[in-house]
């Protein structure tokens, strides 16, 4: 008798988690619980004039009733549109999406902003609306967004590229699967949903990030396992289509390495230091407009830029170090002192390489204490020349970074500061070494950082590494070969 109810007791279980799983109920669960706190006073809403641009109130069909969303129409009479499919669940989210969407305007492109939080009222003025965040629901104002978008004339169908960010990436993604997508910015995305909760958990309730995370996997991998939730699984459905993913360094590593794995080439990495992820734009405001348009011109305009292939080979260790080969070849060649950024990393620690690029072939011959798993290369555009081996350029936009930095972190609620005051010193002595003021990035990164977040961010990334001197490996060794190739 006992086992039969433990059988039934099973077969329950196993009869939620698939009524769950059809219905999609922890995405729906978790979509409420990051969005039920906001309300119209989180985020004022701002205006394409704030930013000095003009843009059209346009309506998305929707089965319902239609979500208002702005279409800048480009000022170079170009038919390449850019659809963007954001998170709305955060404070301060329409203001950084609006944001983002100026710098795509800018530089060159039609935008389609949906607004999901807010509508034309009988007055013509845009009032907060309390909206379901449900996973179905979001989904299907991206998939009618994106059908809207090319019925309009200015646009080619054939020509559209996606930007997204967090837990948007995951919706956009799932809208690429189906649809001829040119390329697709994937910033700080995706992101699964159990690390969404874990964060918030940590941010509002103070819970251990690492225990939280684990236990939520326990909890809800039969709920979220092998559907389009799981960072592996969404990333997958975008195929063949180029893509460029923005992360934080500042962050943890682990699952962007998974993920940038996970995706099939051609791809490229932009792995930057900031406070918080949607301020990254802010903080290199021209390195980000410089990467963006350069990305969305080369798969979209076919602007004519260097082409840069690579890979790495890894030698049996010899003397408690891997010597590694890194060959890069570049299409058109004869280039001229191209500023390359390289990281190797094991999804753990990551080791960073800055060269100028020269000639059409080169080899870079170094050695690590670990064995890299993944290997990324970017061509960086706002630079200066610097001193080190390891680090022959700098990026030019430090000081205007470090000004953000401190900017931003005096305007968090004062009630939330302290949780980001490591993350500020760390941060801090970042963007000092970057400007080559060495004792000063010293100070600052020994300052109020307790032992675990030494031993889980400081010690990872290379750049903290480099001020403190510490686990240097041997310096670079280039040869670059000016053979010829056509492209």
């Amino acid at each position: 008798m006992v086992y039969e109810f433990i059988l039934i007791g099973i077969l329950l279980i196993f009869l939620v988690i698939l009524i769950a799983r059809r219905i999609e109920g922890v995405p729906r669960l978790i979509f409420w619980l990051i969005a039920r706190d906001i309300t119209s006073e989180d985020s004022t809403l701002m205006t394409p004039s704030d930013l000095g641009l003009t843009a059209e109130v346009v309506e998305i069909p929707m089965k319902e009733r239609p979500i208002n969303a702005w279409f800048f129409p480009s000022e170079v009479a170009s038919t390449a549109g850019i659809l963007m499919v954001p998170n709305w669940f955060q404070k301060e989210d329409h203001k950084n999406n609006l944001k983002t969407a100026g710098i795509l305007h800018t530089a060159g492109y039609n935008v389609l902003l949906p607004i999901y939080h807010w509508n034309l009222d009988e007055t013509m003025e845009f009032t907060f609306k309390k909206r379901s965040v449900g996973p179905k629901k979001c989904q299907e104002i991206i998939d009618n967004a994106y059908d809207y978008f090319i019925t309009r004339p200015e646009i080619d169908k054939r020509n559209i590229g996606i930007w997204s960010n967090a837990s948007g990436t995951i919706l956009a993604c799932q809208l690429i699967k189906n649809s001829p997508i040119k390329a697709a910015v994937l910033e700080d995305g995706p992101v699964s949903l159990w690390n969404n909760i874990a964060l918030m958990l940590h941010e509002k309730k103070n819970f251990s990030y690492l225990r939280t995370k684990f236990v939520l996997i326990l909890l809800l991998f039969p709920f979220l396992w092998r559907t389009r939730w799981e960072s592996k699984r969404a990333v997958k459905n975008l195929r063949a289509c180029p893509s460029f993913l923005i992360a934080l360094r500042e962050e943890l590593q682990k699952n962007l390495w998974q993920t940038f794995s996970s995706l099939n080439k051609p791809r490229q990495l932009w792995f930057e230091h900031a406070l918080y992820p949607n301020i990254i734009r802010d903080t290199w405001l021209q390195e980000y407009f410089l990467q963006i348009r350069s990305f969305y011109d080369f798969w979209m305009l076919d602007s004519p830029q260097p082409e840069f292939h690579y890979d790495f080979s890894v030698k049996r260790r010899k003397e408690g170090k891997y010597p590694i080969e890194i060959r890069i070849t570049a299409i058109p060649p004869q280039l001229e002192k191209v500023p390359l950024q390289i990281i190797l990393s094991d999804n753990f620690y990551f080791n960073e390489l800055r060269i100028w690029f020269s000639g059409a072939l080169m080899t870079i011959t170094h050695s690590l204490k670990y064995k890299p798993k993944n290997i990324s290369v970017i061509q960086f555009m706002n630079v200066e020349p610097g001193r080190h081996p390891q680090r022959q350029w700098l990026k030019r936009d430090a000081r205007l970074a470090f000004f953000v930095t401190i900017e931003k972190i005096t305007r968090y609620p004062p009630e939330r500061v302290s949780e980001l005051l490591e993350r500020y010193f760390f941060v801090k002595s970042i963007l000092l070494n970057e400007q080559e003021i060495i004792e000063d990035a010293k100070e600052a990164l020994k300052t109020s950082i307790t032992s675990e977040y030494w031993k889980t961010i400081v010690k990872r990334d290379s750049d903290t590494r480099f001020i403190l001197q510490e686990d240097l490996e041997e310096p670079l060794i280039s040869t670059a070969d000016s053979i010829f190739m056509t492209s």
